[in-house]
């Protein structure tokens, strides 16, 4: 059963839509600042969208970050919900991102991160492929956090196939106890356009030694932190989608 949810469902700001999931948690938010920089690039309040699906031991993360309006991320989340099944290995996953887009889609001209993450429980590994700046990281314990995904600057519309071909793959291994974060740049970049003033490595290790490695609990706490802000800077600037997952 898929779990989905759009910005267009969270759209007052300091607010977040939460749902608990098989295996972690999912939430969204639309940042706390409704005079942040960022709207200057906003054609609504949450242009973020994100998809878990878990059968089995496999589960699929996906996460989709629209600048100029919410079609484009929406629109890629809902073609996914609509795709059947996981992608069983990293050739499948790259036969379905050349499926996905719909020649001639009505959308209202934005375009989309797009990161999407097929994990094992089972075998504690995964691979995905990542367009933009979207991220997935691996937080090891207190003292390790690891960005695997990679970035680039390809943005997606769904109408459009040409870069569907574009995205970095990427593969990763996990241990027990570790956590999975996927998540749009309101994390990383909760002060707008400033990584250096925002989320890091040494914030998620810090949480991790905090909080231990229970999702809810985790992602939570690390919401009100991009919403806040870390160190005194400006935080909650830009919208936000997070799962995190027990590996």
């Amino acid at each position: 059963m898929d779990t989905c949810l759009f910005g267009r469902q969270c759209e007052d700001h300091g607010a977040s839509l939460q749902e608990i999931v098989e295996g972690g948690v999912v939430l969204i938010s639309p940042g706390a600042d409704p005079l942040s920089p960022a709207r200057r690039y906003k054609r609504a309040p949450n242009e973020d969208a994100l998809l878990y699906r878990r059968e089995g031991r496999r589960a699929l993360l996906v996460i989709a970050d629209a600048h100029f309006g919410l079609g484009a991320s929406h629109q890629l989340i809902a073609r996914w919900h609509q795709r059947p099944g996981i992608p069983a290995t990293p050739e499948a996953l790259a036969l379905a991102l050349a499926e996905l887009p719909e020649l001639g889609l009505a959308h209202d001209g934005s375009e989309s991160t797009l990161l999407v993450v097929v994990y094992d429980f089972e075998a504690r590994a995964g691979f995905g492929q990542s367009f933009g700046d979207s991220s997935l990281f691996i937080v090891r314990g207190p003292r390790l956090a690891q960005r695997v995904s990679p970035q680039n600057g390809v943005f997606l519309d769904p109408s459009d196939p040409a870069r569907f071909d574009e995205g970095q793959p990427f593969e990763f291994t996990t241990r027990p106890d570790q956590l999975l974060l996927a998540f749009t740049d309101g994390i990383d970049e909760c002060c707008y356009r400033a990584p250096s003033r925002s989320i890091g490595p040494r914030h998620l290790t810090a949480l991790y030694a905090q909080h231990g490695p229970a999702p809810q609990i985790y992602a939570r706490a690390l919401l009100r932190l991009a919403l806040n802000g870390v160190e005194g800077h400006p935080g909650g600037q830009d919208n936000i989608a997070l799962i995190a997952l027990r590996a």
